[in-house]
Parts: structure tokens; sequence; C-alpha cells
């Protein structure tokens, strides 16, 4: 068995600072206290190999899909997280030394182009721009195209197969790969399926075991191009790519236990693929600014007289509110173009569009975190009193109530938000729901200093899920210093988890 080393921590500290440890929950706040006791965590996880450490059951919710339909997503433990991301960090170099180069433009998804100070797993993005460029280029050359994804990719991953792929990239791998697959094992409780939804780790480990699909999809001599577990089969005729569907069934069977989506399988004429596929959210969104910027600069050059001055930081907000509204009108929603709205709208801080994302929240819970991240950076105390009855009004709606992931993140953009809790009706919402999740009241009580709620919780700690126990640990920075290193020690004595530990000594240097 192997250990991991400095390199690797640091570069998974620099990734988890920079982007997150799960693409579909909030960052917790349990990395702070890691960050502050580096030294001490970089020591205790080299000091044993990675078989060595204890693994914790993660954090797990269905997300809902746009068809109606839910996948599972996961959030590591902090340390886990840490221990995963090493891990990818250091099998990456010999994953991507084995995919069809990125010139061929076969293997389209995330490319990997290690930076350690960035902590950039991935160059240039995801790489769908150069997905879409082949499917343009191949579909001019062929007449016929096979359209096809894997169901539940991520969550049907054989993990023995994984540890195959990883060894096969590079004879020097193989401790780190059964660490690997050690490691999914225990994340999973044994299951031999599935790496966790959510952490960038995971994107490498699904790229490693679609080396060899590639492989097989080149060696059959058919022209493909791949995003992630989307494929697109290019061939002569329909009957030559039917031929092989049947053939690519039966080996992603017997050699991945991976099969395909039946309703997303289909053959078509390249011609009707273009129309029906082709689409890149933030071409169109470019476009659209082209378009609008090229129509101004039409006004002016036709009214040279008139003094109008247009950029694309004046135009942004109203394309942004345009795209916004057509995607509502389609009825099903184009995940890519929601969240590349909804971040973009985010980052310039564009509040055009809440009238209708408040008015059809339903519509966009596919992209819940995107959408609570968006209201959480827009949400100041004139949007909150301006938005009021709408937030209120959201309280009430089943979805948020008991749906357990959406319920998670509204729960969050209230327990964060100075302006939404010193609304009664949104504060009751979080403090007197005895449905709600213990963390999150936790961040509440503490933003709130409700120290009679943080005593409250004493008596109780030590049945609460570790995730919750942490927060309500970290609430007691507003009891008086005394109380708190009084309990913090208590705590301490009996406590064998290690994030916890960390968390009980970041608390102490805060409040010295």
């Amino acid at each position: 068995m192997a250990r991991l080393n400095r390199e690797a921590l640091e570069f998974a500290k620099a990734h988890i600072i920079k982007y997150y440890d799960s693409d579909f929950f909030p960052k917790p706040f349990e990395f702070e206290a890691l960050w502050a006791n580096w030294d001490e965590v970089v020591r205790y996880l080299t000091s044993n190999d990675v078989s060595g450490y204890a693994i914790e059951q993660p954090r797990t919710f269905t997300s809902i899909k746009p068809n109606g339909t839910f996948r599972i997503v996961h959030q590591l433990d902090p340390i886990n997280t840490l221990i995963y991301t090493s891990l990818a960090y250091l099998v990456s170099k010999g994953i991507e030394s084995t995919r069809f180069p990125v010139k061929d433009y076969i293997a389209c998804s995330y490319r990997l182009d290690i930076d350690i100070e960035k902590g950039t797993f991935f160059a240039n993005g995801s790489g769908y721009d150069g997905f879409i460029k082949k499917c343009h280029e191949l579909s001019t050359g062929l007449p016929h195209v096979l359209v096809t994804d894997i169901t539940d990719f991520y969550n049907q991953i054989y993990i023995h197969r994984l540890q195959n792929a990883i060894e096969l990239a590079d004879s020097d791998l193989f401790d780190f790969s059964k660490d690997i697959e050690r490691f999914l094992l225990d994340l999973n409780g044994a299951v031999s399926q599935g790496v966790p939804v959510g952490p960038a780790a995971s994107i490498i480990m699904a790229e490693a075991v679609l080396i060899d699909v590639d492989n097989f999809i080149k060696e059959s001599g058919f022209n493909h191009t791949r995003y992630v577990d989307d494929f697109r089969i290019f061939g002569e005729s329909k009957q030559d790519l039917w031929r092989f569907l049947a053939k690519l069934t039966e080996y992603l069977y017997h050699n991945h236990r991976l099969t395909l989506a039946g309703g997303k399988t289909e053959i078509m004429q390249s011609d009707n693929f273009v129309n029906k596929y082709l689409e890149n959210p933030e071409e169109r969104e470019k476009k659209n600014i082209h378009d609008v910027l090229s129509a101004i600069k039409s006004f002016k050059d036709a009214y040279a007289t008139l003094e109008i001055d247009v950029d694309e930081k004046e135009v942004r907000p109203y394309i942004l509110s345009e795209l916004f509204n057509e995607i509502i009108a389609v009825g099903k929603l184009d995940l890519g173009l929601a969240r590349h709205i909804l971040r973009r709208c985010r980052r310039y801080r564009i509040r055009s569009i809440v009238p209708e994302l408040l008015g059809n929240f339903y519509y966009f819970l596919p992209v819940i975190s995107d959408v609570i991240l968006y209201l959480s950076n827009i949400s100041n105390d004139a949007f909150v009193k301006r938005n009021l009855p709408s937030l209120i009004d959201l309280l009430n709606k089943d979805y948020v109530k008991y749906f357990p992931f959406v319920k998670e993140w509204f729960e969050y953009y209230l327990s964060n938000n100075k302006y939404l809790l010193a609304h009664k009706e949104l504060k009751d919402f979080l403090i007197k729901n005895k449905n709600a999740s213990i963390r999150n009241k936790a961040i509440a009580a503490y933003n709130l200093k409700l120290i009679h709620w943080v005593r409250s919780q004493k008596g109780t700690l030590y049945d609460l899920p570790i995730w919750d126990r942490r927060a309500v640990i970290c609430s007691s920075l507003i009891l008086s210093k005394k109380e708190m290193d009084n309990w913090l020690a208590s705590v301490e004595k009996s406590s064998t988890n290690f994030t916890e530990l960390m968390v009980i000594k970041w608390l102490r240097s805060i409040k010295k």
C-alpha cells in the first residue's frame, strides 16, 4: 500500500480553496479548521498508508433531474475529501497519458493539465467546446450518427474495473490503484459499484474507465467524439451504426457492467443531429450580445449625430434576462444554459432575473445549488425587503418543506444571511422547525447569538450525526470563553474524529 505526500495534499488544499469539495453542496466550514492546522493535518495524512485511515460515510441526497427523475449526490467528510483529491492528483498524469491526444477531439471532456499552485486539474475548462467542434466536423463528412449515453454512469462505475484501468494506464500506479479501490469500497459500504457524484476527483476516475471504451469504438472502425459519458458515433449508414450499437451494448455489459440509456439512444441523420443537439450556452450568449451590439452600432452609424456609447456590460443584463425567459418558455430545463446564466448573474450581481426565478422556483430545482448561491450573493437588506412576500411564499411549498435536498439548500440560504434571519417568518422556519437540519440551525444560532439554543444542545450532542455535531461545537464560539473551553475539553476527551478535533483546536485559536 502507498502513502500520500505533501505535494499531493498541497494540491488538494489549493483545489478545494479555489473550487469546491462537491459540485452539489455548499463548502463546509470545517475546511477552515483544517487550513488553520494545516501542518498537523499533513503530518496526520502522511504518517500511515492510505488504507490505515477511517472512512466516514458521506452525506447523500437525491437531486432532481430536469426529466423528473433523481440521482444520488455525495459530500465526503472533509478529511476524506483531502484523501480522495490527493489520490486523484497522484494518478491523474498516468491516466491522462493513456487517453487519446487532445488534438484528436475524441476524449474531449476534462483534459488534465495540473497546476499545483492554482489547484487546477483541468485545462481549458470542461472541454465541451471541443466536443461541439468535433460533432460539427464529423457531421459534415458522415451522413448518420449514433447518439447515446450511459445510464447513471457515476453510480454504476464498477470499482474493480476502475482499479484495472488505473493500473493499465501506468503499472507504477498499482499501489495507488488498490488504495483507490479500497477507499471507494469503504465509502460505499463494501458495494463494488459507484464513485461519489460531486467531487472533481470522480471526474478523473470516470475518464480512466472510459479510456478502454474509446479504444473499442476506434478499433471498431468508427469515428466518434465523447463528452463524459455522452457518445456521438458517426457512420455511413443506419444499418452499420445499428449493428455496432449491439456490439457496444454487449461490450459495456461484459467488460464494465454498464448499460446504455435506451431513452437517450437514437440513430439519426447528421443534418437533423446538428439542428437538435449542437447547442453551446456560452457561445449562444456571446452571439446574442454580439447581435445586440451590432444592432446598436448600425443605429449609431445611421444617426452619427447621437452620442451613444454602449458596451457589453450594459447589454449583459438584458441578454441574460432574455435567455433566462427563453429557457423557461422551452418547458424543459437546459441544465447547461441555466447554470451558465445563474453563474454569470451571480458573478456580475445581476438582479433582473429575480422575479422570474422566484416565480418559477420549482422549474429550477435541478440547479438548486446554483440558484441558492446566486441568491446568497445578491441578498442584501433592500433585496430581502423587496422580495420578502415571495420568499415567505416559498416556505409553504411542499418541495421546500419536505424535499430534503431543496430543504437543505434553502435552510443554508437562511442560516447564512443576517438580512433573511432578521425577519420572523424566515427565522422561525429554521429555528422553530423541528424538521430543520441541526447543522443549519447551529449556523443560524451562531449568527443570531442564540446562547440558549447552543446550551440546549450539550446534553444531546453525542446523539447527533458527525456533521451536525461539528456545527453545534462550532456554535459554542458565542459562549463565554470559560464555558466554551470547559465544554470543548469534555468533548475532546471522547472524540475519535480527526476533523472534529481540528475544529476544536481551531475554535480555541479564535477565542484565545
